[in-house]
């Protein structure tokens, strides 16, 4: 049960840290796409 709580809190992490990343690289996209 104690290593339950913290693999959920890395995964938690790791799932907004991927949200961040890919909101940024989807911005710098359509930036990309409206230069062409």
């Amino acid at each position: 049960m104690q290593f339950a709580l913290p693999s959920i809190d890395s995964v938690k992490f790791a799932i907004i840290l991927l949200v961040c990343i890919n909101w940024k690289y989807m911005l710098l996209l359509s930036k990309a796409l409206v230069y062409c």
